[in-house]
């Protein structure tokens, strides 16, 4: 208690093995309290101080409570939210990240804190929460050259991204996007490959990589991802309609016409709950 104070209450006992033991499995800092420990060292790095003329901006998925702690510097430091999942479509310098909410796979492999995090909230040198420092901007501007429909550059872009950060399982997923847009179907696939391999739950890169492995003519690769896909994510009709080429390309139009069809009333369902 004394040697993980302020953190006491994320203690486990001895037989999950504490907060080692349950690190993945179970929630740790589910009240932010880390928040304040990761935000006041931040603060002590003198950042408001360095912003010069311009505003530094915070990421953060505990909003309130660092909005809080950096109260006294809104002039040069602003606060916003992501979640971890859109980091990547966020323009912010540094980001406060607890594991709340982040895939268990993405917890125990160390790729929710990036290649580089700056600073760790621990107890029981279990990470709580982590400061991360964007090196570069390549992921977000790559987004945007996406956006824009500039599939040449993003790809430029995505690839120094994945070099700055290999764990950045986005700018994997971009990238492979990117290759699939400018006709590159087995550079896609490892890309793809990569992607799962820091966030095996990731249903796009799923889904793109099985429409990847399509494009290179494995079928049968293709079938079995794009099946996965489907078990992550009942919702993506892209996933039906692909599977639906796939089997009208074998000649196999009775099959293809079914997956047609469930694409359709997928994509109808969704129309309809968005209205």
């Amino acid at each position: 208690i004394v040697r993980n104070h302020p953190h006491q209450y994320t203690y486990f006992n001895e037989t999950v093995g504490g907060i080692k033991g349950a690190y993945g499995k179970f929630e740790t800092d589910y009240w932010m309290n880390s928040a304040r420990e990761s935000s006041e060292w931040l603060r002590n790095q003198g950042i408001a101080q360095k912003a010069g003329n311009e505003q530094v901006i915070v990421a953060t998925n505990m909003i309130h409570p660092v909005q809080w702690y950096f109260r006294n510097d809104t002039s040069k430091v602003k606060v916003i939210y992501s979640n971890f999942r859109d980091r990547s479509e966020k323009n912010w310098d540094y980001a406060i990240f607890y594991s709340r909410f982040i895939p268990r796979e993405q917890i125990l492999n160390g790729s929710w804190m990036g290649a580089n995090p700056i600073y760790k909230a621990t107890a029981d040198d279990v990470p709580l929460s982590v400061v991360v420092a964007r090196k570069d901007k390549s992921d977000y501007d790559a987004q945007q050259a996406m956006k824009a429909g500039d599939q040449q550059r993003a790809a430029r872009l995505f690839h120094q991204a994945v070099r700055t950060d290999p764990m950045n399982d986005n700018a994997w997923v971009g990238l492979g996007q990117a290759y699939l847009s400018t006709g590159k179907p087995d550079s896609a696939v490892h890309a793809l490959t990569k992607a799962l391999e820091v966030n095996p739950t990731s249903d796009n890169a799923t889904f793109m990589l099985g429409y990847a492995h399509a494009q290179t003519g494995n079928a049968e690769k293709a079938i079995e991802l794009l099946n996965i896909s489907i078990e992550k994510n009942p919702g993506n009709f892209q996933a039906y309609q692909v599977l639906g080429m796939i089997y009208e390309q074998r000649g196999d139009k009775q099959t293809a016409q079914q997956y047609f069809a469930y694409a359709k009333q997928v994509q109808q369902a969704l129309q309809q709950q968005r209205r």
